[in-house]
């Protein structure tokens, strides 16, 4: 079975860490949160909490804190059954040690839906918590818990990258979501040989200049999908796109090039826990052929603007054009330099072949001619 390595988008707006209204949505959360508010270490901080919850005791440690909240009458009773299981139980003597003021503070602030708030709160499940802080963490669990179901199928997940939009923001909350996917393969499904790597994408971040965007962000971006899918072939590695994070406008070209290099791509909603794998686009052949249509457009262009636009409407084109400029569109430049790498690339490997077939067959000669 071919590993795979994984490739995500993630853009500025995915820092649920530095963002104290979401981090109170659960226990673990808020024990994270002020741990964390503390060190401003994320790794050593999800050691922590990961340590904190006894693995075979989850189940009971949730309803034992359920029935004490349910069952207090009112603040002062809550101390006193908080410090009495405190010192009875010892699975869950230290989580709620920690989080004692924590939780009487969440009791005084439940107005309505008592018994759901509490459900949703007590959530104590490491994987939830770990899908909760990280848009890529959470398409990334989802993706798995979909498709690689056995624990022989997760492993075969060799590396994943994480390409940040070209802002510090963005730089910093790939870093952060890079801890957590760390701690969902070490922790959940007990891969430690897989490879993380963060690399900021120059010219990847919106604006009000939206040409430049595409000229230099959008390239760069699937020049660097290009890259990581060309460096997964050579190893016999399959390629796949997660668009789940980084900027929505990026979506189509990803789609695109996914289309084109035949590649699985999925996408996981804010608001759904459903991953979707999307569909490639049905593209003609990144072939010469294909490339020789592009470049005539583009040189047709560099004559005038009727003749660029003739030649674009004549080969059926004309998506590939900026009609508003009415010239060859950067998107087009784009996809030129893509097809060459790609033909490069075939033709190498092609010459590769033949050249190992050829001396297979001369070797083969030789032993027969010693007989």
């Amino acid at each position: 079975m071919n590993k795979k390595n994984i490739v995500c988008t993630c853009g500025a707006s995915n820092n649920v860490v530095d963002d104290p209204d979401k981090m109170k949505d659960t226990l673990l959360s808020e024990i994270f949160y002020k741990k964390y508010s503390e060190n401003k270490n994320i790794s050593e901080t999800i050691k922590y909490v990961v340590e904190l919850i006894p693995k075979d005791k989850i189940y009971d440690l949730e309803e034992n804190i359920k029935n004490i909240l349910v069952e207090a009458k009112d603040e002062n009773d809550l101390r006193d059954r908080i410090d009495n299981e405190i010192e009875i139980n010892e699975n869950i003597g230290e989580l709620l040690r920690i989080s004692r003021e924590t939780i009487i503070d969440f009791f005084k602030g439940i107005k309505e839906e008592k018994t759901k708030r509490i459900n949703k709160y007590l959530n104590l499940s490491l994987k939830y918590f770990l899908r909760s802080k990280s848009a890529e963490c959470n398409s990334i669990e989802g993706y798995i818990s979909e498709y690689l179901l056995e624990d022989e199928e997760v492993s075969i997940i060799n590396k994943i990258y994480i390409l940040a939009s070209d802002s510090e923001k963005g730089y910093e909350s790939a870093k952060k979501s890079k801890e957590f996917i760390k701690a969902l393969m070490k922790h959940i499904y007990k891969n430690n040989n897989i490879d993380i790597y963060v690399d900021k994408i120059e010219g990847f971040k919106t604006g009000e200049n939206t040409e430049k965007f595409i000229k230099d962000g959008i390239r760069n971006l699937l020049m660097k999908f290009f890259d990581i899918h060309h460096s997964s072939q050579r190893q016999n590695h399959k390629c796949i796109l997660n668009i789940t994070g980084g900027y929505r406008a990026a979506v189509p070209y990803a789609v695109y090039f996914a289309s084109g290099f035949d590649l699985d791509i999925f996408y996981l909603y804010d608001a759904s826990t459903k991953v979707m794998v999307l569909p490639r686009i049905p593209i003609v052949s990144w072939d010469e052929g294909y490339l020789r249509r592009l470049k005539d457009i583009k040189e047709a262009f560099s004559h005038s603007k009727r003749k660029g636009m003739n030649q674009a409407k004549n080969k059926g084109m004309l998506s590939l054009v900026d009609k508003k400029e009415e010239k060859f569109s950067d998107f087009g430049d784009i996809l030129i330099d893509l097809i060459e790498k790609k033909l490069s690339i075939e033709g190498d490997r092609e010459n590769l072949n033949h050249n190992t077939n050829s001396n297979r067959n001369r070797f083969i000669s030789s032993i027969v001619s010693r007989l």
